[in-house]
Protein backbone atom coordinates (compact mmCIF):
# COMPACT_ATOMS: atom_id res chain seq x y z
CA UNK A 1 0.00 0.00 0.00
CA UNK A 2 1.38 3.18 -1.00
CA UNK A 3 -0.08 7.00 -0.22
CA UNK A 4 0.05 10.33 -1.45
CA UNK A 5 1.10 13.09 0.91
CA UNK A 6 0.72 16.36 0.16
CA UNK A 7 2.77 19.78 2.04
CA UNK A 8 0.16 21.37 2.87
CA UNK A 9 -1.22 17.96 5.20
CA UNK A 10 0.22 18.47 9.34
CA UNK A 11 3.02 16.89 9.96
CA UNK A 12 1.46 14.34 11.71
CA UNK A 13 -0.23 13.04 8.87
CA UNK A 14 3.13 13.36 6.61
CA UNK A 15 4.89 11.17 9.12
CA UNK A 16 2.30 8.56 9.23
CA UNK A 17 2.09 7.76 5.51
CA UNK A 18 5.59 7.80 5.38
CA UNK A 19 5.84 5.05 8.33
CA UNK A 20 3.03 3.40 5.72
CA UNK A 21 4.93 3.98 3.25
CA UNK A 22 7.96 2.78 4.20
CA UNK A 23 6.53 -0.64 5.65
CA UNK A 24 6.73 -0.23 9.45
CA UNK A 25 3.04 -0.29 9.74
CA UNK A 26 2.43 -3.72 7.93
CA UNK A 27 -0.70 -4.40 9.87
CA UNK A 28 -2.45 -1.61 8.12
CA UNK A 29 -4.16 -2.76 5.88
CA UNK A 30 -6.20 -0.22 4.60
CA UNK A 31 -5.88 3.96 5.00
CA UNK A 32 -8.23 6.41 3.86
CA UNK A 33 -6.73 9.72 4.05
CA UNK A 34 -9.05 12.81 3.70
CA UNK A 35 -7.18 14.58 0.53
CA UNK A 36 -7.29 17.63 0.02
CA UNK A 37 -6.51 18.84 3.58
CA UNK A 38 -4.93 15.68 5.66
CA UNK A 39 -6.62 16.35 8.50
CA UNK A 40 -8.50 13.11 9.24
CA UNK A 41 -8.34 10.16 8.59
CA UNK A 42 -9.54 6.21 8.33
CA UNK A 43 -7.22 3.48 9.09
CA UNK A 44 -8.23 -0.55 8.90
CA UNK A 45 -6.02 -3.74 10.90
CA UNK A 46 -5.56 -6.54 10.09
CA UNK A 47 -7.84 -7.90 12.70
CA UNK A 48 -11.00 -5.44 11.79
CA UNK A 49 -10.10 -2.99 14.32
CA UNK A 50 -10.92 0.43 12.90
CA UNK A 51 -9.14 3.74 14.02
CA UNK A 52 -9.98 7.15 13.67
CA UNK A 53 -7.38 10.17 13.64
CA UNK A 54 -8.28 13.77 13.50
CA UNK A 55 -4.98 16.31 13.45
CA UNK A 56 -2.91 15.11 16.56
CA UNK A 57 -5.72 13.30 18.27
CA UNK A 58 -4.45 10.16 17.07
CA UNK A 59 -7.51 7.79 18.34
CA UNK A 60 -5.31 6.46 21.50
CA UNK A 61 -7.06 7.59 24.47
CA UNK A 62 -10.98 6.80 25.62
CA UNK A 63 -13.27 9.61 25.06
CA UNK A 64 -14.12 10.33 29.08
CA UNK A 65 -10.50 10.96 29.27
CA UNK A 66 -9.55 13.48 26.75
CA UNK A 67 -13.04 15.44 27.20
CA UNK A 68 -11.70 15.80 30.74
CA UNK A 69 -8.36 17.02 29.86
CA UNK A 70 -10.11 19.57 27.22
CA UNK A 71 -11.59 21.33 30.41
CA UNK A 72 -9.03 23.42 32.15
CA UNK A 73 -11.10 23.12 35.23
CA UNK A 74 -12.24 20.01 35.82
CA UNK A 75 -8.79 18.74 34.70
CA UNK A 76 -7.58 21.30 37.87
CA UNK A 77 -10.25 19.93 40.05
CA UNK A 78 -8.44 16.25 39.40
CA UNK A 79 -5.47 16.69 39.84
CA UNK A 80 -5.68 18.70 43.03
CA UNK A 81 -7.92 16.30 44.39
CA UNK A 82 -5.21 13.94 43.60
CA UNK A 83 -2.59 15.31 45.27
CA UNK A 84 -0.63 17.31 42.83
CA UNK A 85 -0.14 20.98 42.95
CA UNK A 86 -1.59 23.41 40.33
CA UNK A 87 -2.20 27.23 40.44
CA UNK A 88 -4.37 28.79 42.71
CA UNK A 89 -7.45 30.77 41.05
CA UNK A 90 -11.52 30.59 40.41
CA UNK A 91 -13.67 29.75 37.65
CA UNK A 92 -15.92 32.35 35.78
CA UNK A 93 -18.85 32.62 33.42
CA UNK A 94 -19.98 34.73 31.18
CA UNK A 95 -23.46 35.88 32.85
CA UNK A 96 -25.18 35.10 29.61
CA UNK A 97 -24.14 31.83 30.35
CA UNK A 98 -24.53 32.01 33.83
CA UNK A 99 -27.98 32.58 33.45
CA UNK A 100 -28.61 29.84 30.81
CA UNK A 101 -27.23 27.30 33.70
CA UNK A 102 -29.46 28.93 36.56
CA UNK A 103 -32.63 27.82 34.61
CA UNK A 104 -31.84 24.60 35.57
CA UNK A 105 -29.45 25.10 38.91
CA UNK A 106 -31.51 27.76 40.43
CA UNK A 107 -34.44 25.14 40.84
CA UNK A 108 -32.19 23.18 43.52
CA UNK A 109 -30.92 26.16 45.20
CA UNK A 110 -27.67 26.64 43.61
CA UNK A 111 -27.41 30.22 42.45
CA UNK A 112 -23.45 30.83 42.96
CA UNK A 113 -22.01 32.16 39.73
CA UNK A 114 -18.75 33.86 39.48
CA UNK A 115 -19.26 36.24 36.75
CA UNK A 116 -17.28 38.93 35.03
CA UNK A 117 -18.54 41.86 37.52
CA UNK A 118 -17.09 39.68 40.15
CA UNK A 119 -13.47 39.49 38.56
CA UNK A 120 -11.66 42.20 39.87
CA UNK A 121 -12.62 41.76 43.22
CA UNK A 122 -11.33 38.43 42.90
CA UNK A 123 -8.09 39.68 41.09
CA UNK A 124 -7.37 41.92 44.25
CA UNK A 125 -7.44 39.07 46.67
CA UNK A 126 -5.63 36.89 43.99
CA UNK A 127 -2.70 39.60 43.36
CA UNK A 128 -0.77 41.12 39.91
CA UNK A 129 0.60 39.41 37.26
CA UNK A 130 -2.31 36.90 37.40
CA UNK A 131 -3.29 35.00 34.13
CA UNK A 132 -6.55 34.77 32.42
CA UNK A 133 -7.70 31.70 29.77
CA UNK A 134 -10.25 29.65 28.27
CA UNK A 135 -11.24 27.07 30.43
CA UNK A 136 -11.49 24.65 26.88
CA UNK A 137 -8.45 23.55 25.74
CA UNK A 138 -6.75 25.52 22.71
CA UNK A 139 -4.09 25.24 20.40
CA UNK A 140 -1.42 27.52 20.40
CA UNK A 141 -1.97 29.18 23.76
CA UNK A 142 -4.58 30.96 22.06
CA UNK A 143 -6.61 33.57 24.59
CA UNK A 144 -4.12 33.11 27.29
CA UNK A 145 -3.56 36.82 29.08
CA UNK A 146 -0.80 37.56 31.52
CA UNK A 147 -2.33 40.59 33.35
CA UNK A 148 -0.50 43.01 35.30
CA UNK A 149 -3.36 45.66 35.90
CA UNK A 150 -6.58 46.41 35.97
CA UNK A 151 -6.52 47.43 32.28
CA UNK A 152 -5.14 44.22 31.12
CA UNK A 153 -8.13 42.66 32.85
CA UNK A 154 -10.47 44.26 30.91
CA UNK A 155 -8.56 43.65 27.50
CA UNK A 156 -8.42 39.81 28.41
CA UNK A 157 -12.33 40.39 29.68
CA UNK A 158 -13.32 41.52 26.29
CA UNK A 159 -11.40 39.26 24.22
CA UNK A 160 -12.87 36.03 25.91
CA UNK A 161 -16.47 37.44 25.09
CA UNK A 162 -15.86 38.77 21.95
CA UNK A 163 -14.97 35.49 21.39
CA UNK A 164 -18.22 33.77 22.68
CA UNK A 165 -15.98 31.80 25.76
CA UNK A 166 -18.53 30.75 27.92
CA UNK A 167 -16.23 29.89 30.70
CA UNK A 168 -12.61 31.24 31.58
CA UNK A 169 -10.50 30.69 34.06
CA UNK A 170 -8.93 32.99 36.59
CA UNK A 171 -5.30 31.77 38.02
CA UNK A 172 -2.02 33.20 39.88
CA UNK A 173 0.66 33.70 37.41
CA UNK A 174 3.56 31.00 38.47
CA UNK A 175 7.33 32.25 37.45
CA UNK A 176 8.97 29.20 36.97
CA UNK A 177 10.27 27.84 33.83
CA UNK A 178 7.07 25.67 30.95
CA UNK A 179 8.26 22.52 30.00
CA UNK A 180 6.19 19.58 28.52
CA UNK A 181 6.89 15.98 28.87
CA UNK A 182 4.88 13.56 27.26
CA UNK A 183 3.68 10.31 28.14
CA UNK A 184 2.89 6.96 26.09
CA UNK A 185 1.74 3.57 27.89
CA UNK A 186 3.31 4.72 30.90
CA UNK A 187 6.89 6.28 29.29
CA UNK A 188 7.95 9.51 28.87
CA UNK A 189 9.22 9.49 25.42
CA UNK A 190 9.74 13.39 24.82
CA UNK A 191 10.45 16.17 27.53
CA UNK A 192 11.36 19.42 26.19
CA UNK A 193 11.87 23.34 28.09
CA UNK A 194 9.48 25.85 26.39
CA UNK A 195 10.45 29.43 26.16
CA UNK A 196 8.78 32.81 24.73
CA UNK A 197 9.31 33.96 21.34
CA UNK A 198 12.09 36.73 21.64
CA UNK A 199 13.12 38.80 18.42
CA UNK A 200 16.50 40.53 17.95
CA UNK A 201 17.09 44.14 16.43
CA UNK A 202 19.35 45.00 13.56
CA UNK A 203 18.84 49.06 14.13
CA UNK A 204 16.63 49.36 11.05
CA UNK A 205 13.91 47.12 11.18
CA UNK A 206 10.08 47.77 13.13
CA UNK A 207 8.85 45.27 15.33
CA UNK A 208 6.34 44.72 12.89
CA UNK A 209 9.16 43.54 10.12
CA UNK A 210 11.04 41.43 12.67
CA UNK A 211 8.22 39.55 13.12
CA UNK A 212 7.00 39.18 9.53
CA UNK A 213 10.25 37.72 8.63
CA UNK A 214 10.31 35.66 11.62
CA UNK A 215 7.50 34.00 10.60
CA UNK A 216 8.52 33.41 7.02
CA UNK A 217 11.78 32.01 8.88
CA UNK A 218 9.31 29.38 11.19
CA UNK A 219 7.16 28.38 8.20
CA UNK A 220 10.30 27.18 6.52
CA UNK A 221 11.24 24.67 9.01
CA UNK A 222 7.44 23.29 8.87
CA UNK A 223 6.45 25.29 12.01
CA UNK A 224 3.15 26.93 11.31
CA UNK A 225 3.21 29.26 14.09
CA UNK A 226 0.01 31.64 14.71
CA UNK A 227 1.85 35.22 14.75
CA UNK A 228 -0.55 37.78 14.00
CA UNK A 229 0.26 41.27 14.32
CA UNK A 230 -3.46 42.41 15.99
CA UNK A 231 -2.98 39.38 18.66
CA UNK A 232 -4.75 41.52 22.14
CA UNK A 233 -1.54 39.40 23.59
CA UNK A 234 0.92 41.19 21.50
CA UNK A 235 -0.23 44.49 21.48
CA UNK A 236 -1.05 44.20 24.93
CA UNK A 237 3.08 43.31 25.86
CA UNK A 238 4.10 46.18 23.43
CA UNK A 239 1.98 48.38 25.37
CA UNK A 240 3.23 47.68 28.57
CA UNK A 241 6.55 47.82 27.21
CA UNK A 242 6.26 51.46 26.00
CA UNK A 243 6.25 50.01 22.28
CA UNK A 244 4.41 49.69 19.41
CA UNK A 245 4.82 48.10 16.05
CA UNK A 246 6.48 51.09 14.55
CA UNK A 247 9.31 50.79 16.97
CA UNK A 248 12.73 50.20 15.65
CA UNK A 249 14.91 47.56 18.01
CA UNK A 250 18.51 49.01 18.09
CA UNK A 251 21.08 46.34 17.09
CA UNK A 252 21.43 43.24 18.57
CA UNK A 253 18.84 44.21 21.28
CA UNK A 254 16.39 41.26 21.69
CA UNK A 255 12.69 41.88 22.75
CA UNK A 256 10.34 39.22 24.23
CA UNK A 257 6.68 39.05 22.13
CA UNK A 258 4.91 37.26 24.37
CA UNK A 259 4.87 36.12 27.87
CA UNK A 260 3.45 32.98 26.96
CA UNK A 261 6.16 30.13 26.50
CA UNK A 262 4.36 28.21 23.51
CA UNK A 263 5.86 26.99 20.54
CA UNK A 264 2.95 27.55 18.74
CA UNK A 265 3.31 31.24 19.43
CA UNK A 266 7.10 31.01 18.05
CA UNK A 267 8.37 30.17 21.06
CA UNK A 268 11.82 28.22 21.00
CA UNK A 269 11.97 24.86 22.87
CA UNK A 270 15.51 22.98 24.01
CA UNK A 271 15.20 19.00 24.52
CA UNK A 272 15.56 17.85 28.32
CA UNK A 273 15.12 14.16 28.01
CA UNK A 274 18.30 13.71 29.11
CA UNK A 275 18.62 15.91 32.01
CA UNK A 276 15.00 15.99 33.93
CA UNK A 277 15.60 14.34 36.83
CA UNK A 278 13.89 11.28 37.80
CA UNK A 279 11.79 12.32 40.25
CA UNK A 280 9.67 14.35 37.53
CA UNK A 281 10.26 11.74 35.06
CA UNK A 282 8.27 9.28 37.61
CA UNK A 283 5.59 12.27 38.31
CA UNK A 284 4.67 12.32 34.57
CA UNK A 285 4.28 8.85 34.17
CA UNK A 286 2.25 8.95 37.29
CA UNK A 287 -0.15 11.84 36.57
CA UNK A 288 -0.75 10.31 33.03
CA UNK A 289 -2.11 6.90 34.75
CA UNK A 290 -4.10 8.35 37.36
CA UNK A 291 -6.08 10.49 34.59
CA UNK A 292 -6.57 7.60 32.67
CA UNK A 293 -4.34 8.70 29.49
CA UNK A 294 -2.23 6.95 27.55
CA UNK A 295 -0.96 9.46 25.53
CA UNK A 296 -0.72 12.84 27.03
CA UNK A 297 1.79 15.92 27.23
CA UNK A 298 2.10 16.91 30.52
CA UNK A 299 2.67 20.88 31.45
CA UNK A 300 5.24 21.68 34.43
CA UNK A 301 5.98 24.69 35.49
CA UNK A 302 9.10 24.03 37.43
CA UNK A 303 11.45 26.19 39.47
CA UNK A 304 14.38 23.44 38.22
CA UNK A 305 13.78 20.22 36.39
CA UNK A 306 16.97 18.71 37.03
CA UNK A 307 16.14 19.25 40.90
CA UNK A 308 13.75 16.10 42.43
CA UNK A 309 12.70 19.54 45.58
CA UNK A 310 11.99 22.19 43.24
CA UNK A 311 9.08 24.39 43.41
CA UNK A 312 6.21 23.34 40.75
CA UNK A 313 2.52 23.02 39.52
CA UNK A 314 1.01 20.82 37.15
CA UNK A 315 -0.66 23.36 34.66
CA UNK A 316 -2.87 21.65 32.18
CA UNK A 317 -2.76 17.66 30.33
CA UNK A 318 -2.96 18.15 26.92
CA UNK A 319 -4.56 14.45 25.48
CA UNK A 320 -3.30 15.50 21.88
CA UNK A 321 -0.13 16.76 21.85
CA UNK A 322 1.33 18.09 18.93
CA UNK A 323 5.15 17.15 18.61
CA UNK A 324 5.80 18.76 15.38
CA UNK A 325 8.70 21.39 16.80
CA UNK A 326 10.12 19.38 19.11
CA UNK A 327 11.57 17.31 15.67
CA UNK A 328 12.76 20.81 14.21
CA UNK A 329 16.02 20.37 17.01
CA UNK A 330 17.44 17.25 15.03
CA UNK A 331 17.44 14.55 13.83
CA UNK A 332 18.07 12.49 17.23
CA UNK A 333 14.94 14.70 18.04
CA UNK A 334 13.29 13.55 14.90
CA UNK A 335 13.88 10.19 15.33
CA UNK A 336 12.00 10.33 18.92
CA UNK A 337 8.96 11.60 17.55
CA UNK A 338 8.83 8.99 14.01
CA UNK A 339 9.78 5.83 16.55
CA UNK A 340 6.65 7.66 19.19
CA UNK A 341 4.76 7.57 15.85
CA UNK A 342 5.33 4.25 14.85
CA UNK A 343 4.88 2.65 18.37
CA UNK A 344 1.57 4.91 18.66
CA UNK A 345 -0.08 3.46 15.46
CA UNK A 346 1.08 -0.22 16.32
CA UNK A 347 -0.17 0.16 19.62
CA UNK A 348 -3.76 -1.89 20.18
CA UNK A 349 -6.73 -0.05 20.74
CA UNK A 350 -8.41 -1.21 23.54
Amino acid sequence: MQLLSSAQFPFGTRLLIDLINAGELPMIVQADIEPVYGYVGRLVYEDGTVRFFRNSNKGINNHGASAICTDKGYTKYFLDHLGYRVPGGETFLAADYAALIDTNLSQYGEQHYNTPDHLLAAVADLGYPCVIKPNSMTSGGKGVFICYDAEDVQTAVKAMLDDHVDVFLLEEHVPYVDYRLVVFDGVVRLAYQRKPLQIMGDGDSTIADLLADKRQKLWAQNRRVQLSQHDPRLLKKLRYTGRTLQTVLPADETYQVYDAANASLGGDVADMLDNCHPHWVELAEMVALKMGLRLCGIDLLCADITRPDAAYVVLEINASPGMVHYTTLGDVQYQRVRDLYRDMFRARIV
